[in-house]
């Protein structure tokens, strides 16, 4: 099985100039390439972040807000491989190849789409910084076929957080790439369970590291009592959102649990 990590993120976008500026301000993103059709790529060293300008006239890319992730992998022949052995019905359908996109995409279990490539989505040298993207999260049906696609398919591996959840009967499931944690909320949300103040169906929010949260929430004019996390969740502190309403959680002590044994922090808990 390849390794896999997940590497890209795409957000359908009304105004993609402003919200790569408002990164670049905020978490000292850098632009990696723009189209003529007004699609913007951005990275915070190890990420391409993608901002696909609103098309009316696209169904896909007619609705604003966070679309889908992707994984770079050792290899997309040996995917496609891995792929067919775990359903018959599986397809890679071929993309771009460009700065915003990947090199093919396939559909997950609940039909969201995930971009693959071999080439780090167009980052040309990885650095590894804070701040940085250490987590994303999906609100879905289906989290257990999920991650058993993203364990069996692409490698990642299921996280002691989310074997707790099992225990008590939860819906929620975390998975691990070593370098980021991914999440799957249920949704609809269990019996008992509220959906919360902030739900989005399909990719819900992600996560930056940030070496001091109130610096960021006082740049942003925020009260951390309007942006706290409850303190029973297990990953970040506070949540923000971007000028076009994209969540974005921010977390310096509480951090992301990346793989079984192995949390990234900005600073380690006294």
């Amino acid at each position: 099985m390849a390794t896999s990590r997940i590497r890209y993120i795409s957000v359908v976008a009304n105004d993609p100039v402003q919200l790569a500026e408002w990164y670049a301000g905020l978490f000292g993103t850098t632009v990696l390439g723009q189209s003529a059709a007004g699609d913007i790529s951005i990275t915070d060293g190890s990420y391409n972040m993608t901002f696909f300008k609103r098309r009316t006239d696209d169904k896909e890319l007619s609705q604003p807000g966070l679309h889908h992730i992707g994984l770079e992998v050792d290899s997309v022949a040996a995917l496609e491989r891995d792929l067919a052995a775990w359903s018959s019905e599986a397809r890679l359908e071929q993309e771009p190849r460009d700065v915003h996109h990947g090199q093919a995409r396939l559909a997950d279990p609940n039909g969201y789409q995930v971009s693959v490539s071999e080439t780090s989505f167009g980052v040309p040298q990885e650095a590894r910084r804070i701040p940085g993207i250490r987590h994303v999260a999906w609100a879905i049906p289906k989290t257990n076929d999920v991650i058993d696609f993203y364990s069996r398919v692409f490698g990642l591996r299921e996280l002691p957080t989310s074997f707790k959840r099992r225990q008590a009967n939860l819906g929620n499931r975390f998975g691990g790439d070593g370098f980021t944690n991914l999440a799957l909320h249920p949704h609809p949300p269990e019996p008992g369970r509220e959906a919360g103040r902030h739900q989005r169906v399909g990719l819900n929010h992600f996560g930056f590291l940030v070496p001091d949260c109130e610096a960021v929430l006082d740049a942003l004019d925020i009260n951390p009592k309007d942006s706290e996390r409850p303190a029973n969740r297990p990953y970040a502190e506070y949540r923000i959102f971007d000028p076009e309403g994209n969540a974005v959680d921010i977390s310096q002590f509480k951090g992301w649990e990346v793989d079984t044994g192995k949390w990234e922090r900005a600073t380690e808990p006294a």
